[in-house]
């Protein structure tokens, strides 16, 4: 007779607990985000390598995971032990010389101060932007240009002649 552990008993999950399986019982590589998995199973991971002298060193392994919900959606944790989303943007065609395009990624913001709902909400408008042809990154940059401008007095950002 075995032993369902219950409780306290159970052994502590890990981000692997979450993944979704396919059919087949094949981890799919995804996990549908909340705020609380994000906070207390999206941990910093690393291991142990020999160092050029022989002793054993700690190092950060980079960990991102990604949206069931909104495809192109991931969390990553930094190597100081910061959360952020990001969407991770997969241009269709070819560059000039033939290759593949590079994919593009658009940094949402920072966990916890954006939540798991307002990024798949970003994500949905960044989706929306690029299939109406628009280049989020570029409008980004001309924005946070605008913003610099005004605050050296080149242009105030109340003048709508500077937009």
């Amino acid at each position: 007779m075995s032993k369902k552990m219950i409780g306290h008993n159970q052994p502590p999950l890990t981000i692997k607990d979450f993944l979704i399986l396919d059919v087949d019982g094949e981890s799919t590589g995804r996990i549908k985000f909340t705020n609380t998995i994000i906070n207390k199973h999206l941990t910093r991971k690393t291991k142990i390598v020999k160092s050029k002298n022989g002793e054993n060193e700690s190092v950060y392994v980079e960990r991102i995971i990604n949206d069931s919900e909104k495809i192109g959606l991931k969390a990553k944790i930094n190597k100081g032990g910061s959360k952020s989303f990001y969407y991770k943007y997969n241009p269709k065609g070819k560059t000039a010389n033939g290759k593949k395009r590079n994919p593009i990624p658009y940094h949402l913001g920072s966990f916890p101060e954006m939540k798991v709902d307002a990024a798949r909400s970003l994500v949905e408008d960044l989706k929306q932007a690029i299939k109406l042809g628009r280049d989020p990154d570029r409008e980004r940059r001309i924005n946070r240009k605008k913003w610099n401008d005004s605050l050296s007095g080149k242009c105030p950002f109340s003048d709508p002649a500077c937009w």
